[in-house]
């Protein structure tokens, strides 16, 4: 579960996916034992421990995301059948019932807890994700190992033992150069942030990765480390937002969503940077393996917490720009693009100011979600889809959306030229903090 939302496609509501195929095998092979067919999970099994480790070692979008969750769904189903099937059929006579089941219970249960509370403090990486599909391989093997018989099972047991070999190589070689490079990395409840190095001569940088998503780099050498970079170039949609001239008077910025805080280059004497996140490893390593914050000429401050929370308790800070740019690998908490958190927002912003959104997105299209919310409040919105120049070094394909009030026929002028309109979509039903609908907008 932890692999598919986190690393394969960040999509919130994909961790139903697993536990329906889990429960679904265990109602199967415990409710008769003619929906266990031995020999045909055993070679299906054989063919998932195979086939995963390749899906596994392959780069971010060469087989495609909804192939990605096939195969893997596909492969811990037909284990998941292996499994259950054993289980259920070594049910002991129904006197000893009780016993049998209370430890199928502690054993599920010492399961979560390795999973959900011990692997996060004990490793920075998913690696019990390794170690669950390993499991599965010992099992096969064990099982193997025992049956007795023709020489075709003296085949698949050899056939199988070079398969190990095979996919024990292949996990080491994508764990090995997963790490490579890497100075640091820290994981807990909201996922593994690590930071990566690349030596590169002049051009050194280090990269923010959270999950398998960038969220920043920044160039090492003193003349290039305060160039705004990834997401946020001049460029860009926020790189629009936020420069102006350097005789312009100070401004208050509100960032949710923090990174690397490549935003704070854009910080000039007398600025004051507000910089949002819940998760503390962001903030850690921001100050500890990047310098944007403490290079910035802006004030800045950190806001540990949800940032909705944060601003509905801080009503005296008004902002002339505040930009939404809270990622989870690429999924956007919903409760941040509500009608009703639109609306915190524009209650936010000092007159003329900017909200400006970044929805970059491989799995969800973000756009009819936010043109709604800031249409229902009263918000004119425009949208900037920023082109990665192919020879480009500093910055990445992004997509930012622009809203100011209706009113404010300035903005209104400036964005003319560089932007687009965000059209509203008349049929979509505008997101609340009681409704959304994350189907509607995963992209095909």
């Amino acid at each position: 579960t932890t692999h598919l939302t986190q690393n394969v496609a960040a999509i919130p509501f994909l961790w139903v996916l697993p536990l329906v195929l889990y429960l679904l095998t265990f109602i199967l092979c415990f409710e008769s034992s003619r929906f266990y067919w031995r020999r045909i999970y055993l070679l299906a099994s054989m063919a998932a421990l195979l086939i995963v480790p390749w899906t596994f070692s392959q780069s971010i979008g060469t087989i495609g995301f909804k192939w990605e969750i096939i195969i893997y769904a596909t492969a811990m189903f037909v284990c998941s059948m292996l499994c259950h099937g054993e289980l259920a059929s070594a049910k002991p006579h129904p006197r000893h019932l009780t016993g049998f089941y209370l430890c199928l219970s502690i054993g599920g249960a010492i399961g979560g807890i390795f999973v959900g509370l011990l692997a996060p403090l004990v490793f920075t990486s998913n690696a019990e994700f390794v170690i669950g599909w390993w499991c599965a391989a010992l099992i096969i093997f064990v099982m193997i190992a025992s049956l007795k018989g023709s020489k075709w099972l003296l085949f698949l047991r050899g056939t199988f033992g070079l398969g190990l070999i095979y996919y024990g190589g292949i996990w080491f070689d994508h764990i090995s150069k997963s790490t490579y490079n890497y100075i640091a990395a820290k994981r807990n409840f909201y996922g593994r942030v690590s930071i990566v190095e690349y030596e590169t001569g002049a051009d050194a940088y280090r990269i923010m990765i959270h999950g398998d998503i960038s969220h920043g780099w920044q160039f090492m050498h003193a003349s290039r480390r305060r160039d705004p970079t990834s997401y946020y170039c001049q460029e860009s949609g926020i790189g629009m937002a936020l420069r102006r001239d350097p005789n312009a008077p100070p401004q208050t910025v509100g960032v949710i969503g923090t990174g690397a805080g490549t935003l704070a280059t854009y910080g000039q004497m007398g600025d004051n940077f507000h910089f949002f996140d819940i998760n503390p490893a962001v903030f850690e390593f921001a100050q500890s393996h990047f310098t944007f914050l403490d290079d910035s000429l802006a004030t800045t401050h950190l806001h540990l917490g949800d940032a909705r929370l944060v601003l509905e308790r801080t009503p005296e800070i008004k902002y002339d720009v505040l930009v939404i740019d809270a990622f989870s690998g690429d999924s956007v908490p919903v409760h941040l693009v509500t009608r009703e958190a639109f609306a915190l927002y524009r209650d936010r912003l000092n007159p003329g100011g900017i909200l400006a959104v970044h929805i970059t997105n491989r799995f969800l299209n973000m756009n009819p979600v936010v043109a709604a919310s800031a249409n229902a409040i009263g918000f004119s919105s425009r949208i900037v889809e920023d082109e990665m120049s192919e020879n480009s070094t500093d910055c990445c394909y992004s997509v930012w959306t622009l809203h100011h009030r209706k009113e404010d026929n300035l903005l209104a002028e400036r964005f003319a030229q560089e932007t687009s309109p965000l059209e509203v979509e008349e049929s979509f039903r505008a997101w609340t903090d009681r409704f959304s609908n994350l189907w509607a907008i995963l992209i095909e």
